[in-house]
């Protein structure tokens, strides 16, 4: 069975991250709700999710990742070399990587939408130039 890690970080849209592991487990799919550097994360607007596990080696384990948008979560994970690392080398695996609304800005900033079709929230549009 296919398992997806919804990353949660510091500040991020809660609803790009509670929609997908809603809509995600009430379909009876394999999802994790995975914090970037702890187990209870605030988000945008101030809203504490607790997630199922924190970001650690294990996450390349995973057939899928989402990285929901949200400004500060998107500075969040861009400053995440773990979670950078992990990205890249999924992405270099064929592994599913879905970046939502202003997401795709911290795959652009370590350049891992090189060659890539993507969408991004038009306002990051500007700050991608290597897509």
């Amino acid at each position: 069975m296919s398992k997806t890690a919804v990353i949660a970080a510091p500040g991020c849209e809660e609803g790009e991250v509670l929609t997908i592991v809603d809509i995600f487990r009430r379909a009876e799919l394999d999802c994790d709700l995975v914090g970037l550097d702890a187990p209870e994360i605030i988000g945008g607007h101030h809203i504490t999710m607790r997630c199922d596990t924190v970001l650690d080696s294990t996450l390349t384990s995973y057939d899928m990742v989402v990285l929901p948008g949200g400004y500060g979560g998107v500075e969040a994970m861009s400053a995440c070399d773990l979670l950078m690392d992990q990205v890249a080398q999924m992405l270099q695996a064929g592994t599913w990587v879905a970046a939502i609304c202003a997401a795709p800005r911290a795959l652009a900033e370590h350049g891992l939408l090189k060659g890539r079709t993507f969408t991004c929230y038009p306002g990051q549009r500007a700050f991608i130039t290597d897509g």
